[in-house]
């Protein structure tokens, strides 16, 4: 059976630039000082990225769908085609990451 991957691996690049794009745009490109908490001294956070994580949770989410996908495509009878995902993940109960959108606002 031959099967096309070529959307799937379409979709990919398109998700990643988007959360590229998404995390360029959100560069802090100017000296600006932050006190992560109050026993730290100040950081100068230039050229750190600073974003909504709602902001980027599509892109993420739709990431993590097509690189599953992706490492679960195996080839029958081919030792160099292996479900990957099995592989890393045995455990049913283990899964890739997801973001964790479970915090309180201040």
């Amino acid at each position: 059976m031959n099967i096309n991957f070529n959307n799937l691996r379409k979709q990919a690049i398109l998700k990643y630039n988007a959360l590229v794009k998404k995390l360029n745009q959100s560069i802090i490109r100017e000296n600006l000082y932050s006190k992560p908490n109050e026993h730290d001294y100040e950081v100068n956070i230039n050229g750190y990225v600073l974003i909504d994580a709602e902001t980027i949770e599509t892109e993420i989410n739709d990431l993590r769908m097509l690189i599953g996908t992706i490492a679960s495509v195996y080839e029958t009878d081919n030792p160099n085609f292996i479900d990957v995902f099995t592989e890393l993940y045995p455990d049913d109960k283990k899964e890739m990451e997801t973001l964790d959108l479970n915090f309180e606002e201040n």
